[in-house]
């Protein structure tokens, strides 16, 4: 029978429309479901289970949008990696679909907008750009169009991206522990409009890095709070105000693809609270809902009045828009939570460090609104400033005072502070060039106005500004006053920033002030004065009278006069930001955001006097006189007592425990060099003297630089050291600049420049009535020159390690700071345990080797690269002195970091090196690990004293008794070097020596011969094909142990089947008891794999018979060629990975002592030096010249 389509489509239809009914049939009620739990009716219900910790969340709204913001209750405490207390999250407008048994979080995109009514028109732009859904939920229980979903893991999961920050700050890789993780009911909460849910969150994981086993106390398990707000869509009403360019807003933009043709395709708004006027008509007027924010009542007084009178101001700036009493700043109340949208809070965060402060803003994503404004503020913001004040005023003549003049500026400093962020908080952006307008904005990055009295002390009466500024005025009328009618609001808002304009107001941010190669004269962070010129003259005469004025009354009684030096560092560096400005005028050019038909000047260069004049005070700075400290300063700080450990806000040292009186000189000059030869600033020089030749050019300031750092010595030793050092910085920094700079003209300047320095040199080094330091100096600095100048295309084969400053700003290493986050100034806490870098792990001393002469790190290894190169030898390869053939100023587990000879670093040719048979050479970069060697050179062990393999690299070349020297370096005697041995291996007065095979009387036969061990030295001789002579390699040496009681020499003889070689087992107990070595006892070192891969342990070949001894550690030396050929036949019958193969050949090898079975005399030269118990240590030896190598 045929059956009619029609009945097959309704039959269809039918089945489609049954079916999810019959599926919701069977799903219980959410009445059903929830019986029994504890329910929080709100804007989203929720519902407890206790008995089995669950949170279910009812959405009685499926498919209508909402505003989701993930947060951070609780921080980590660490400024660097930027978890803070209430740090909020990305908002998200997001909606709840329903498919089938699954509830999704959807996310819709809205960069991507077509605004019109057209419903086929959105569809095409939501349709073309992706969305995201965030989670999805199996729907539990169903009561009419409302659903309940068990909302627990999607709440016990990382929102806010916790472990992608850690990992991403190098703190380690870390996970949620769900054992360790549960709701936090006193923040959960429901009201009408939003819904509030708090989660205890466990990270367990690692290893953990230096700043979170700071703020933690076990790093293996991190706890934190994540907090989740749902919000209701504002209420209609809201009007969007545009952003025009000088408007001084951020805010939403998104691209509307429903604009016309011949209009801008993205759209942009500001972001602010909604006010309005009681009485529209009415010039002022009350509002309908003021803006109140909640001051964190954990904090102290006085600190509290301050914040609390600071981010009043604002109430004047909203009155002159037209609100009377729109703005209050009130305490939050007792029981209020401060993750509550509802509120607006100015919260007290506590980091280990000094940090951020910061204002943002929780906004509707789609059309800027404010729904909760957020300000963070750091607890140690005020000791930094009175730290400050202290330096600068010395206020405890007797040590017993209670000086008012420090807190006052400090909490002075306060109140601007609360104004500042509570602006960012209602949507303001940075204003960097109020400064030089007169302190006209609170939205500046304020530096103390300083003055200096007729009788030379300083005052700081009026170091900041109170109240908001003109500026902050203009941009509250902009973003929050009633627009006139009849006139159309992008004209209405282009004429009140035309009306600023008149008044002499401008806004110049971010964009324009940060980057080091910035341009505008007058936008700069903490600065003061409108001639930055002139203002860095004043500021260095304010820093010659404190630091004449310098000392112990710094400092309170009691207190360590070791501390003197963490006020010095502010007072020392009290110019610093002043340079910065002052370097803006160099290549500078005056601009507005002139917009067409304004009548404004969009742009005018510097003029070419006031630019000379900034170069003018930019020399003082590197002039030795201003660069020296006062000999009373330096006698007054001694090395730290315990428990004060130094830390980053103090002066590098070269000098060990002591004061360094060089080292901040040179950071200080390399401050201000830095900015003169930024890429950036001599291509615009070069630019300039191109459109302007009476302006000056980079010549004529590179010139200028070398003028003042290479003028006459002076007379004074300490300043004549001090000049030197500042030379070093500039030849650095050329050089830098000469490998950097972008525009090929730049670099041909610059080398041009250090040719001419280079011969300047040259001239030092014959003039008679030169000193003999100086002479020396030029000696190195134009042999270093010279080797560059010959090759100025090589890579830099050394990181710039040059003296730095203490930090100014907090960390720059904090990728997290949100809009508006404002960077704290000099602080030099008296920590001594914590630090705002990443803890770099300490480079420990480079132990002796028994195979080559290693010097250890020099005192100077974190000066500039250019005076630590004249300690370092050349390289044997490449006679380059910034190779790494020479030992590693830095610690061993980065090396994998900077590899050995890597192209890009270090100077070599870029293809890989090859040995005689076009076989690539591998390089492990390991600690403790050398490099690969072809088979034919790797170890062999033998049975005898030629064993296999008889005569194929036996000779040597020269006496038979010539001890083995290292390679490349013609004094470092092999034999003369300390082994670095481990346990009782101190203990046994025995020394490793390195003999010739043909040793005399027979003392090299019973010993294991070494092969190519890798950057050792121990080959010498030639070839046997003769191919050519080698230094450092060819024929093997043998490796014996020898007795040093009474000065007597003993060769040692091996047991009997000493060369036999067993199965790998694991020695007992027993066998490790009978290890312990006796002194005088003869012995025998037989070189054994010291760790193999875990799956081929089986395959690895051991001796088994006699006592094993200590062990020393010999870096580089590779493993038995037995196992080698073990792993290779595995791998070719596909037995272990590729990887285990490799892994295989980088295991290097023990030295292991064996009792032996009698001794003779030997008659070779005695060893020097005493053996010493030390712990054992990997680490890396430099590698040997190949043949034929470059």
């Amino acid at each position: 029978m045929r059956i009619p389509a029609l009945v097959l489509v309704l039959g269809t239809a039918l089945g489609l429309v049954v079916a999810p009914v019959a599926a919701q049939g069977a799903l219980p009620t959410i009445e059903q479901k929830t019986a029994g739990f504890q329910k929080l009716d709100g804007f989203l219900p929720l519902y407890w289970d206790e008995g089995a910790g669950k949170l279910w969340l009812e959405v009685p709204l499926v498919g209508e949008e909402l505003i989701y913001v993930p947060s951070l209750a609780t921080g980590v405490g660490s400024n660097d990696i930027g978890l803070d207390r209430s740090r909020p999250g990305a908002e998200k407008v997001v909606r709840f679909d329903r498919v089938g048994p699954k509830l999704l979080l959807v996310q819709p995109n809205y960069q991507y907008r077509a605004v019109s009514r057209d419903a086929a028109e959105r569809r095409a732009v939501e349709e073309s750009f992706a969305q995201s859904i965030l989670w999805g939920f199996p729907v539990a229980a169903a009561t009419g169009g409302r659903v309940l979903v068990d909302a627990t893991d999607f709440l016990l999961s990382d929102q806010n991206g916790i472990t992608a920050t850690l990992k991403g700050a190098r703190q380690g890789d870390y996970r949620i522990d769900a054992s360790r993780s549960a709701l936090y009911l006193p923040r959960t909460k429901a009201f009408p409009r939003n819904t509030e849910v708090e989660v205890t969150l466990t990270f367990t994981g690692g290893p953990a890095g230096g700043w979170l086993r700071d703020v933690t106390p076990t790093a293996e398990a991190v706890t934190l709070r994540q907090h989740f707000s749902f919000i209701a869509l504002p209420e209609p009403g809201y009007q969007p105000r545009l952003q025009i360019p000088g408007s001084g807003y951020f805010g939403p933009e998104y691209a509307d693809y429903a604009t016309p043709v011949g209009q801008p395709l993205v759209q942009r708004f500001i972001a602010r609270h909604r006010l309005e006027k009681k009485d529209p008509s009415a010039a002022v007027s009350e509002a309908v809902r003021p803006i109140v924010y909640y001051l964190d009542p954990g904090v102290p007084e006085p600190i509290r009045g301050a914040l609390l009178d600071g981010a009043r101001w604002w109430a004047k700036a909203f009155e002159a828009a037209g609100y009377r009493n729109a703005f209050r700043v009130e305490l939050l109340p007792e029981g209020a939570d401060p993750m509550d949208v509802r509120y607006n809070v100015i919260q007290w965060v506590h980091r280990a460090t000094r940090g951020w402060s910061y204002g943002n803003a929780v906004t509707d994503p789609r059309t800027g609104e404010i729904l909760k404004g957020l300000v963070l503020l750091g607890s140690l913001r005020v000791r930094q400033d009175y730290l400050i004040a202290e330096g600068l005023l010395a206020p405890y003549p007797t040590g017993t005072e209670e000086p008012g003049a420090p807190l006052a500026m400090a909490l002075a400093r306060l109140r601007q502070l609360a104004a500042h962020e509570v602006g960012h908080a209602i949507g303001l952006v940075h204003n960097y060039v109020a400064s030089a307008e007169g302190r006209q904005s609170v939205m500046d990055y304020p530096h103390p106005l300083t003055r200096l009295e007729a009788d030379g002390t300083i005052s700081l009466d009026s170091a900041y500004a109170t109240g908001v500024g003109g500026w902050d005025s203009v941009a509250i009328r902009y973003g929050y006053a009633t627009l006139p009618a009849g006139v159309s609001e992008r004209a209405a808002l282009a004429q009140v920033i035309a009306d600023a304009r008149g008044r002499n107001l401008t806004l110049l941010t971010d964009g324009d002030a940060r980057p080091q190669g910035s341009v505008h004269p007058q936008a700069h962070l903490w600065d003061n004065g409108s001639d930055a010129a002139a203002e860095l003259d004043r500021v260095m005469n304010v820093r010659r009278a404190a630091l004449k004025r310098f000392g112990e009354a710094a400092i309170r009684q009691g207190a360590p006069m070791a501390t003197l030096e963490e006020v010095l560092v502010p007072v020392y560096l009290h110019h610093r930001y002043q340079a910065e400005a002052a370097v803006k005028l160099l290549g500078g050019q005056w601009y507005t955001y002139a917009l067409r038909g304004d009548g404004q000047t969009p742009l005018r260069p510097v003029a070419a006097a006031d630019q000379r004049r900034a170069l003018k005070s930019l020399l003082r700075t590197l002039s030795p006189a201003e660069l020296t400290l006062p000999r009373g300063v330096l006698a007054a700080l001694p090395p730290r007592p315990f428990p004060l450990a130094p830390h980053r806000e103090l002066f590098t040292r070269t000098t060990g425990l002591a004061f360094d009186a060089i080292s901040p000189a040179m950071a200080a000059a390399d401050a201000t060099v830095a900015l003169l030869f930024d890429p950036e600033r001599a291509a615009l020089l070069v630019q300039q003297a191109a459109l302007d030749p009476a302006a000056p050019g980079l010549s004529e300031v590179i010139r200028a630089v070398i003028t003042q750092a290479f003028g006459p010595t002076p007379k004074d030793a300490y300043e004549a050291e001090v000049a030197r050092a500042v030379r070093y910085v500039v030849v650095d920094a050329l050089v830098r600049l000469a490998r950097r700079a972008e525009l090929p003209q730049a670099r041909a300047i610059t080398l041009s420049e250090l040719d001419g320095l280079r011969r300047r040199l040259d001239a030092v080094k014959t003039r008679p009535s030169a000193s003999a330091a100086d002479k020396a100096q030029a000696e190195m600095l134009a042999g270093e020159l010279k080797r560059f100048l010959d090759n100025p295309d090589a890579p830099d084969t050394a990181p710039r390690d040059a003296v730095s400053p203490p930090p100014g700003s907090p960390s720059a290493t904090n990728r997290h700071r949100p809009p508006g986050a404002e960077r704290a100034r000099p602080l030099a806490m008296g920590s001594s345990s914590r630090s705002d870098r990443p803890p770099e792990p300490r480079a420990r001393p480079v132990p002796a080797s028994i195979f080559r002469a290693i010097p250890a790190p020099d005192p100077l290894h974190r000066v500039s690269p250019m005076k630590r190169l004249a300690l370092a030898r050349p390289c044997p390869r490449c006679r380059l002195r910034r190779c790494a053939l020479q030992p590693r100023r830095r610690p061993l587990g980065r090396a994998r970091e900077a590899r050995h000879h890597h192209p890009r670093r270090l100077g070599h040719p870029p293809h890989p090196r090859q040995d005689r048979r076009g076989r690539r050479l591998r390089h492990d970069l390991q600690p403790g690990r050398g490099r690969l060697q072809p088979r034919r050179d790797e170890l062999r062990q033998r049975a005898g004293p030629h064993g296999p393999g008889e005569g194929r690299e036996r000779r040597l070349g020269g006496p038979p008794d010539a001890p083995l020297r290292a390679g490349g370096l013609p004094q470092g005697v092999v034999r003369g070097r300390r082994p670095h041995a481990q346990g009782a291996h101190g203990r046994l007065g025995r020394r490793a020596q390195l003999l010739p095979e043909q040793a005399p009387r027979g003392e090299a036969q019973g010993h294991h011969q070494v092969g190519a061990v890798d950057g050792a030295g121990l080959q010498r001789g030639e070839h046997r094909h003769g191919h050519r002579e080698r230094g450092a390699g060819g024929a093997r040496g043998v490796l014996r142990q020898a007795g040093a009681g009474h000065g007597e020499r003993r060769a040692l003889a091996a047991p009997a089947g000493a060369g036999r070689l067993q199965r790998h087992r694991d020695r007992s107990g027993e066998d490790h008891g009978r290890a312990r070595a006796v002194p005088h006892q003869p012995a025998h070192l037989v070189l054994l794999p010291l760790r193999a891969a875990a799956p081929e342990r089986r395959g690895a070949q051991r001796l088994r018979r006699g006592d094993l001894g200590p062990v020393l550690h010999l870096p580089g030396l590779q493993r038995a060629a037995r196992l080698d050929a073990h792993l290779e036949r595995r791998r070719r019958h596909r037995r272990v990975r590729r990887d285990h193969h490799r892994a295989g050949r980088e295991v290097p090898l023990q030295v292991r002592q064996r009792g032996a079975a009698g001794h003779r005399a030997a008659g070779d030269h005695p060893l020097q030096g005493r053996q010493r118990h030390r712990p054992a240590h990997l680490h890396r030896v430099p590698h040997p010249p190949r043949p034929g190598g470059a």
